[in-house]
């Protein structure tokens, strides 16, 4: 039997390799996907093989990331209640559409991840069902009877130093880090709170975007990965604070300005009426995606649906950064922008 595993080098991962062969007499190879960890994933590669992998694959997936699924969500404005980036949400499905992929190249018999979930399943097990219906899906997180003490002795017995079971699920990508809290535990990495250490004097940002999408930073066309870092370096230094809600805590200072500089923009280039109905088309491509429903016609028909609608959304707007506050402090509509608008609402600055 031959199982393609979605593998993160998580002490969780590591352990449902070894569950695998031991309790399945599994081939196991896994797939790792760089969504932008931060982290050299040659190591991750190692672990598993050392752990007892058959294989071990690591794919970059940045750019697609960027491009088919940060996208559509920033004009969508999606974010999770709390105002709080969906960074852990939407690589879901990215996941999900690669771990098919191989199992497909691989002639895997399942495929498997470490997702808890539900009585009713993950949303990973949804994104799997809906791209391949046939694929048998394991879960052995789910099998197992194993403690966060059983999982940190594995970790000693392998060597996987540095990981403790029982501290926060953190997982980093892209468009920010998201810590959520265990049962019962609090999360102490990412308290909502003032970074220390930002300078005296505020930062001014320009965003310039094209069709609903951020393309340049202060006069500097740059591609969205670059530009998501480089304003993550910025927002960092002045202090743009963490968000929380829905048991977890994000860490996306980029991901928070660009939100808030696409909202601006939109705002001030749409009617009143028809700003009502693309914030509740909001909340439902929210709940789709919450949900583990991407690979949907609906989903695809929402897609459609904000790009028409922002397709001569084009602009800047200018925003300040101060020792942990970001102001929108002003918004410029392309002339094309203008002319299509029926009513112009300039929002007044908000300081959060």
């Amino acid at each position: 039997m031959r199982v393609v595993l979605a593998y993160a080098g998580s002490i969780e991962g590591s352990a449902a390799v070894r569950w695998l062969r031991e309790h399945h007499a599994a081939e196991v190879v896994t797939v790792t996907v760089d969504l932008g960890q931060g982290r050299i994933l040659e190591s991750v590669r190692d672990r598993a093989l050392t752990i007892g992998a058959h294989r071990a694959h690591v794919i970059d997936a940045r750019e697609e990331f960027a491009r088919n699924y940060i996208i559509p969500a920033l004009r969508a404005d999606a974010l999770h209640d709390g105002g709080v980036p969906m960074g852990l949400a939407l690589s879901r499905p990215l996941i999900a559409h690669t771990l098919v992929e191989i199992a497909a190249m691989e002639k895997a018999d399942a495929v498997a991840h470490t997702g808890h979930g539900h009585a009713d399943g993950s949303p990973l097990d949804r994104l799997i069902a809906d791209l391949a219906p046939h694929v048998n899906v394991l879960t052995p997180a789910r099998g197992w009877s194993l403690t966060a003490d059983d999982l940190s002795s594995f970790a000693r017995r392998f060597g996987l130093a540095g990981q403790d079971a029982a501290s926060g699920r953190a997982e980093t990508n892209i468009w920010g880090r998201t810590v959520r809290a265990e049962a019962g535990r609090s999360i102490a990495a990412f308290e909502p709170g003032a970074r220390g250490g930002c300078p005296a004097d505020p930062a001014l940002l320009d965003i310039a975007i094209a069709r609903g999408v951020p393309t340049a930073l202060n006069g500097v066309a740059l591609p969205l990965l670059e530009l998501v870092s480089s304003l993550a370096t910025l927002a960092t230094t002045h202090g743009v604070p963490p968000v929380s809600g829905a048991g977890c805590t994000c860490d996306a200072p980029a991901a928070v300005l660009l939100h808030e500089a696409h909202r601006a923009l939109r705002g001030a280039a749409t009617a009143p009426d028809d700003l009502a109905l693309a914030n509740a088309t909001s909340a439902a491509y929210v709940g789709l995606v919450e949900g583990g429903r991407w690979f949907t016609p609906v989903r695809e028909g929402l897609d459609a649906f904000f790009a028409t609608s922002q397709a001569s959304l084009d602009g800047h707007v200018r925003l300040r950064l101060h020792q942990g506050t970001y102001t929108t402090v002003s918004t410029e509509l392309s002339q094309e922008a203008a002319r299509s608008r029926r009513l112009r609402a300039v929002p007044s600055p908000t300081q959060h």
